[in-house]
């Protein structure tokens, strides 16, 4: 489509959003799939990956509606982005084990097709707090998981979008949020 000049970056009226200069060409990206074979031996992305976390001050305030119409337009661009969803509370029992709604817009948002335990490790069926449903279900939410399954998300995306769980301050864990 046709191209004007806009500032320090270049908008596209096709596909109707503002790419800054400084940003690489985009690459279709699209066929990879991000699986659990690719931790251990995966080589490590010589630049770093591009990212946001989306959060709130509490629930149901819009963040999954930013973080996929931001997935969407990278997509749209051309770059290969997902989203992840760490944790994730009030997640609905399927055949497939427990699933978050957010969690699934994310993936199916994102233009790299990846696991869905990569996008949302920690899923929980109580609707509270992550700390309160991880100690119902016998667990603690260890970071170090989660830093396995953000690592092997940046391995297949030139972009992640992180979406936070409730309100920014959640506990996550006794100490930490």
């Amino acid at each position: 489509g046709l191209r004007a000049r806009v500032g320090a970056g270049i908008w596209s009226k096709a596909d109707r959003c503002w790419v800054p200069r400084s940003h690489p060409a985009p690459r279709y990206r699209t066929e990879q799939k991000v699986s659990a074979e690719w931790g251990a031996g995966a080589q490590r992305r010589r630049e770093p990956v591009r990212g946001w976390f989306v959060t709130g001050t509490d629930t149901a305030v819009g963040k999954t509606a930013i973080a996929a119409g931001m997935l969407w337009a990278l997509a749209r661009a051309g770059y290969a982005c997902v989203g992840m969803k760490p944790v994730a509370s009030g997640c609905v029992d399927s055949t497939h084990g427990l699933r978050s709604a957010d969690a699934e817009l994310l993936q199916a948002t994102s233009s790299v097709k990846a696991d869905y335990r990569d996008v949302n490790p920690y899923a929980f069926a109580p609707a509270i707090a992550p700390h309160l449903a991880a100690r119902a279900a016998g667990i603690e939410i260890a970071f170090a998981t989660v830093r396995q399954h953000f690592d092997r998300l940046c391995v297949a995306a030139d972009y992640l979008v992180v979406e936070g769980v409730g309100g920014w301050q959640v506990p996550l864990t006794a100490d930490r949020t």
